[in-house]
């Protein structure tokens, strides 16, 4: 019974992954078009408002996932039905670590793919930016 429980548990991050990964992947697209559009309007950065927010609005989903993962894994592990408490606390860190990780640094590096764009206002840099300055608050 422990081991489906942890199976289903790890789907279900793995399904939330998944949503915030085509979440992320649709906001960046459209950060993009407008950027482009920015770039090609001969706009400085300071008229990028729309771009910036977009990257504030996907670090903020992120950082949203992170809050949802936290009780949907705490939940799942609670009906694992560990010996003691400490192994189920151990349960929990194990699979916070593994799915934070996937979420606050592979979604990110997926979503914005071309690494010609890394650097540009708004795109990966500006995201695990504001994702740092989230988490620390």
């Amino acid at each position: 019974m422990r081991v489906f429980n942890t199976i289903i548990a790890f789907m279900m991050t793995t399904c939330v992954g998944v949503i915030c990964i085509f979440f992320i992947r649709a906001l960046k697209i459209w950060q993009y078009t407008e950027l482009d559009k920015k770039s090609a309007e001969g706009g400085s950065y300071k008229d990028m408002g729309g771009v910036i927010f977009l990257s504030f609005l996907c670090s903020s989903s992120v950082s949203l996932i992170n809050n949802i993962l936290v009780g949907l894994i705490r939940r799942f592990s609670l009906t694992e039905r560990h010996e003691t408490i400490t192994k189920m606390n151990v349960s929990v860190a194990f699979k916070l670590t593994i799915a934070r990780f996937l979420n606050n640094s592979v979604i990110l590096v997926m979503a914005n793919e071309d690494p010609k764009k890394w650097f540009r206002g708004g795109s990966l840099c500006y995201d695990a930016y504001i994702l740092m300055l989230m988490m620390a608050f």
